[in-house]
């Protein structure tokens, strides 16, 4: 299910839903997705906030899931 600018609800056959974020790569062109939490753990108003500030990452040139890896290690 897609709510628009990337945002995804995958539902699996066994039930499990999870938010992915669709983007290409900046620097490869390259589609991928970053998994943003579970439904409903993480609401819809909370995707869309994450998404919006990925959009702004990506119009820096950074790509999110590098950004997200490296916030984990500092």
């Amino acid at each position: 299910m897609s709510d628009g600018d990337g945002l995804q609800l995958r539902v699996k056959p066994n039930a499990t839903k999870t938010w992915l974020f669709n983007y290409t790569v900046p620097y490869t062109d390259r589609r991928t997705n970053i998994s943003l939490g579970k439904y409903p753990e993480v609401s819809l108003a909370q995707v869309r906030k994450i998404r919006s500030d990925y959009r702004t990452l990506l119009q820096q040139n950074i790509d999110p899931k590098q950004h997200r890896e490296n916030e984990e290690l500092s």
